[in-house]
């Protein structure tokens, strides 16, 4: 197991409770964001800032690191197989409103290099609602998304972003709805994963503003 310490290191614990190794992740100077993932092949994936990469689990060497596009980049989720996946978002203003445009890249951990990058459809995300690798393998990324629709009228949508780990993909219409410009995006959207089939999403919304 993986220890994390105060100073920014984290310890590698073996089964016996004996220390493997210790290692700098270098988290204390982290600006924006840092995490840390054990991953499926008894390595440990870290995240300081835009810059993530992988310990060895048995040696505590660091693989080439990967640098993500921009500070709003987060490691999402370690797929069994290594990969990983981050979520990159950019923010735009235009037409009156304010758009997350969000891309999903997949990750070799042992090279630091992109294997794919899947964007979420267009018009973007207004708002995302976290993520996970389901039991079927596939990572999930549910999004509310807006459209422009006339005056005082706004074309809403909830979609799915289904991505495997060679980067595969298909968008899954969920809901859509037409409201006024001051209609809220859908307040939560839980997920779990369904078995080895798939997720089950709920949504908690404004009914009383929900064209259907």
């Amino acid at each position: 197991m993986f220890a994390l310490q105060n100073d920014g290191t984290v310890a590698a614990i073996t089964a016996e409770g004996t220390l493997a190794w210790t290692a700098n992740l270098g988290q204390q100077s982290c600006q924006s964001s840092s995490l840390s993932l054990a991953d499926f092949q008894g390595g440990l994936i870290s995240q300081c800032d835009a810059h993530i990469f992988k310990l060895d689990g048995i040696t505590g060497q660091a693989y080439p690191t990967y640098t993500a596009p921009n500070q709003y980049s987060r490691l999402a989720a370690v797929h069994t197989d290594g990969t990983l996946f981050v979520v990159s978002s950019e923010i735009a203003n235009g037409g009156g409103f304010t758009s997350e445009t969000a891309t999903v890249i997949g990750v070799d951990p042992i090279t630091g290099a992109e294997k794919f990058r899947v964007a979420t459809a267009p018009g973007g995300a207004a708002r995302s609602y976290g993520s996970l690798i389901a039991g079927d393998g596939y990572f999930y990324f549910p999004y509310a998304g807006r459209e422009n629709c006339g005056d005082n009228c706004e074309l809403n949508h909830l979609k799915v972003l289904r991505v495997d780990s060679a980067g595969a993909s298909a968008i899954i219409s969920v809901i859509d709805w037409q409201s006024n410009i001051f209609n809220l995006m859908p307040g939560e959207v839980g997920m779990i994963s369904n078995a080895d089939t798939g997720v089950l999403l709920s949504v908690k919304t404004d009914l009383d503003s929900l064209f259907i």
